[in-house]
């Protein structure tokens, strides 16, 4: 039987719940709090880094050891840490010193040293806490115009290294979107609105119908990661929420290469065919506001469906940025979801006949899902290591 995607949806939203009750449950006897009972708070010096992090933030997991290890043979720089989950106190503390040293979207990992230092995420971590320590140790440092190693010079370096790490990002995220963008539910859906927009009156209806309608997809999307990011970063569950992408992508992926192979599967990732029915009846008197609000509901039934390269891409993006460092990460990823669709219907307006495109879907139908499903569970398999 074809697998609900109403029943996926009020799952997703259960296992959410859920996960944003497991650092409660855990808080009392868990791995993270033996990780970080060792962290004292002492009082502020010269020779004192000052360390904000979360405790269920995945880079602040990679970090904190390195910081532990490098501050072991500087003995005389003291080492403050200030966990900001479930703490306003801390939280404020951690804006009052992004505000002093001039930093308007402080993220996790964070170290602050001296008068103007500040180490942000993991990579400049690692490639600058050891010569900040040692100016620290030898009372280099506060000094302002010492520092500029770091804040000059030092931020040069960093922003080609980033620049580099910036571009491999991109490409990864406009790859997953365009891949995510071809999933053949995804594609299905696209096929058969197109057949039906071919009652518009003219060519111009055609386009500006399938323009509302892709920019409701669009939008849907936009709100849903959005929505997923926020609800991840303020309730500081990046680890456990990575955790559960990964495993939901492994998961979307057996079922593609199962529904490939076998020929009655069990399990299928598809919208329910009665809503198609339902799209049908509707699209047949389809208008501009018609369209748009189908998206909407497109998007809705679709998410559970092609969600997982999206999940996986969320958890990566809440794990090392700000929502607003990863606004437009999830810009680019929509923007490749949609470009399948977006060139269908441009070439549907020049004349192509969408029954040709349906008839390719179909006969590649089953090479498409195992493809699919093998590229899910890869990214599930990397997005589980990258939270370990």
């Amino acid at each position: 039987m074809l697998f609900n995607c109403k029943r996926a949806t009020i799952a997703i939203i259960c296992l959410f719940f859920l996960a944003g009750l497991m650092p409660a449950l855990g808080s009392a006897d868990s791995a993270d709090d033996e990780f970080f009972s060792g962290h004292e708070y002492s009082g502020v010096s010269n020779t004192t880094i000052t360390v904000f992090y979360n405790k269920y933030c995945s880079a602040c997991h990679r970090a904190i050891p390195t910081i532990e290890e490098i501050n072991k043979k500087y003995p005389k720089v003291t080492t403050e840490f200030y966990d900001t989950y479930d703490s306003t106190a801390n939280l404020t503390l951690l804006y009052d010193y992004a505000d002093y040293y001039g930093i308007s979207y402080p993220a996790y990992p964070i170290v602050f040293a001296g008068d103007s230092v500040v180490l942000q995420g993991t990579f400049s971590i690692n490639e600058n806490l050891e010569d900040v320590l040692k100016a620290l140790d030898s009372g280099a440092i506060p000094d302002i115009e010492y520092e500029k190693k770091w804040t000059d010079n030092g931020e040069e370096k960093e922003e080609i290294k980033s620049k580099n790490s910036d571009e491999i990002t991109i490409l990864i995220v406009a790859v997953a979107g365009l891949i995510d963008g071809i999933n053949p539910c995804a594609f299905a859906v696209l096929i058969f609105l197109l057949i039906s927009l071919l009652s518009a009156k003219s060519r111009i209806n055609l386009l500006v119908t399938g323009v509302f309608y892709i920019f409701a997809v669009f939008l849907f999307y936009i709100l849903a990661g959005v929505g997923l990011m926020s609800f991840v970063r303020i309730s500081g569950i990046t680890y456990y929420f990575g955790i559960f992408a990964g495993i939901i992508a492994i998961f979307a992926g057996i079922i593609n290469i199962s529904d490939g192979i076998l020929k009655n599967s069990s399990l299928s990732l598809s919208i329910p065919k009665n809503f198609k029915d339902k799209l049908g009846k509707t699209s047949r008197n389809i208008s501009i506001p018609v369209a748009f609000i189908l998206g909407l509901m497109v998007g809705i039934f679709e998410l559970p469906c092609t969600g997982g390269i999206y999940l996986a891409v969320i958890s990566l993006i809440s794990s090392e940025m700000t929502l607003y460092q990863g606004l437009p990460y999830l810009i680019l990823y929509n923007f490749f979801f949609i470009l399948p669709l977006i060139l269908i219907t441009v070439a549907v307006y020049f004349g192509m006949s969408p029954k040709v495109i349906d008839r390719f879907r179909i006969t590649n139908k089953k090479i498409m899902k195992i493809a699919m499903g093998a590229i899910l569970i890869f990214i599930g398999i990397a997005v589980l290591l990258f939270q370990i």
